[in-house]
C-alpha cells in the first residue's frame, strides 16, 4: 500500500512542487552575479596586458575559476530534486 502525503486540514493529496517553481531565482541570480563580480575583480587586479589568459591555472584568477567550477559541479550533483 502506497502512502500519500496529506495536509491535516485538507485531506486531499498534496502535490510535490517542481524544482523550477520552488527555487528563489532572485537569490540565485544575485549569488551568481556576486561570484562573477568577484572573479572579474581578481582578474582585473592581475591583468598585465595581452599576456594574461582567462583560464591560466598558474594565476590567481585561474585557480579561482577552478574552485567556482568545482562548486557549481557539487551544487548540481547534490541538488535534491
Amino acid at each position: 500500500m502506497k502512502m500519500i502525503e496529506t495536509d491535516f486540514i485538507n485531506p486531499k493529496p498534496m502535490r510535490r512542487k517542481s524544482l523550477l517553481t520552488s527555487v528563489d531565482w532572485l537569490t540565485i541570480f544575485i549569488y551568481m552575479l556576486l561570484v562573477a563580480m568577484g572573479w572579474f575583480s581578481i582578474y582585473a587586479a592581475e591583468y598585465e596586458g595581452m599576456k594574461t589568459r582567462v583560464f591560466d591555472l598558474s594565476s590567481n584568477h585561474g585557480k579561482q575559476m577552478t574552485w567556482i567550477y568545482r562548486l557549481a559541479c557539487v551544487r548540481i550533483c547534490c541538488a535534491d530534486y
